[in-house]
């Protein structure tokens, strides 16, 4: 009897620490500012001259894969919000590699999504929490 209420007890312990850990707030800033740097430097190399579109829209996808996992890691919530609330410019991006847009409209979409307010607000977060620029 008391070696089942010690295993009842011991599986307690567990399930109170796995449900801790998941509730966790998340990684700290720094560590999503540095996956965003490393980020960053990973979307610079994405080059919509390459006439290899399915490439290009994969590279894409990998970065929107990756900003999408870093902003569920995110233990700040207002820079998870603002990662969420720029996400829809992905689509521009998925859009001009896959040949669905052209560089020309893309960019112009890009411009004009950069100066509509939640945009613009969740792009200054970005760059206040981690000098992170779009």
């Amino acid at each position: 009897m008391k070696l089942t209420r010690a295993c009842a007890s011991l599986a307690g312990i567990a399930i109170g620490a796995a449900l801790l850990v998941s509730c966790s707030n998340g990684e700290n800033l720094e560590a999503s500012c540095q996956r965003l740097d490393a980020l960053a430097a990973e979307q610079e190399e994405i080059s919509f001259d390459d006439p290899d579109t399915e490439q290009t829209t994969q590279h894409v996808q990998a970065v929107v894969d990756d900003w999408q996992r870093i902003r569920a890691d995110a233990g700040d919530d207002e820079l998870a919000g603002a990662m969420e609330t720029v996400e829809p410019l992905f689509d521009v991006l998925l859009a001009m590699a896959s040949g669905e847009l052209s560089q020309a409209d893309g960019f112009q979409q890009l411009r004009d999504a950069a100066d509509e307010p939640d945009i613009s607000e969740a792009a200054d977060v970005l760059v206040e929490k981690c000098e992170f620029t779009l």
